[in-house]
């Protein structure tokens, strides 16, 4: 049930944001009593923090499978489609650019574990393209991504994420 809950939270909270979002609802995504949304997550920011640590996670778990001896190229070219998945499979956008698009009204633990994901979505990219020439910052590539994934979603046109993707790959040699 834990899973089932977390799982519905990130939808809800990719699509509405965190504002939006109430026990109510996702006990009705999930088929049980708000209650036992409850006893899973006592309070809110419980369940975002458990949702963002979730979500990390299993970005993580695919870009830690992207061979760490392959060429820096390839291995943004592996990062970038974390981000494309998201956008065609998902049809949505990073949870923690939504949340992110919120910090200022978020609980402090919820803006932390956003803080930490994108932490480490830059340590990641530092480490991957350390080797790589022509490099754009790590800063700017997770930037150029959150950004282009949030027009692309908006516009409906992929071609918009596809276009910052190209232009970032091309400048790493």
């Amino acid at each position: 049930m834990h899973d089932r809950i977390l799982a519905a939270a990130e939808a809800r909270l990719r699509s509405d944001g965190y504002g939006a979002v109430s026990f109510r609802e996702l006990a009705g995504d999930v088929g049980i009593k708000s209650a036992s949304v409850h006893y899973h997550f006592p309070r809110k920011e419980d369940l975002g923090v458990a949702v963002v640590n979730a979500y990390t996670a299993k970005i993580f778990e695919v870009l830690d499978a992207i061979n760490p001896d392959a060429k820096p190229k390839h291995r943004l070219s592996g990062y970038i489609d974390v981000f494309r998945r998201a956008l065609t499979q998902d049809n949505a956008i990073c949870l923690c650019a939504m949340l992110g698009a919120e910090a200022k009204g978020l609980p402090p633990q919820v803006t932390e574990a956003v803080r930490a994901f994108f932490t480490a979505n830059i340590n990641w990219l530092d480490e991957a393209l350390a080797d790589a020439v022509g490099k754009p910052g790590s800063v700017e590539i997770v930037a150029a991504l959150e950004g282009s994934m949030l027009l692309a979603n908006t516009m409906n046109d992929i071609a918009v994420f596809e276009e910052v993707a190209s232009g970032l790959l091309a400048r790493v040699e």
